[in-house]
């Protein structure tokens, strides 16, 4: 949907974002600094604000998302283990029903 050109522009963001932490190496998988505002993971508002069946439909629809575009990034194993992420996310809150 977006291009090459989009994924160029993600590519040169993610690299002046590690040059702006000092160099050091971002785990943009699991801790991702631009998903951290005010203290809060973006993944923590959202479960905040939505129901627990809402919640677990975003973490569903984010799995999908990146299983869906992973083949035409630049690397596209970071998008598997965000996808992994998610769904591993999605399976801690499936358990939590049964308990």
């Amino acid at each position: 949907m977006y291009g090459n050109d989009f994924m160029r522009y993600k590519e040169i963001r993610d690299a002046l974002i590690e040059e702006q932490l000092g160099g050091e190496i971002v785990d943009v998988v699991n801790s991702p600094p631009h998903y951290t505002a005010g203290g809060i993971e973006a993944i923590d508002a959202i479960e905040a604000a939505l129901s627990d069946e809402g919640f677990r439909g975003a973490l569903k629809a984010n799995v999908l998302k990146y299983l869906w575009r992973y083949e035409k990034k630049a690397d596209p194993i970071s998008d598997l283990r965000k996808a992994s992420w998610y769904l591993d996310r999605l399976i801690a809150a499936q358990e939590k029903i049964r308990t």
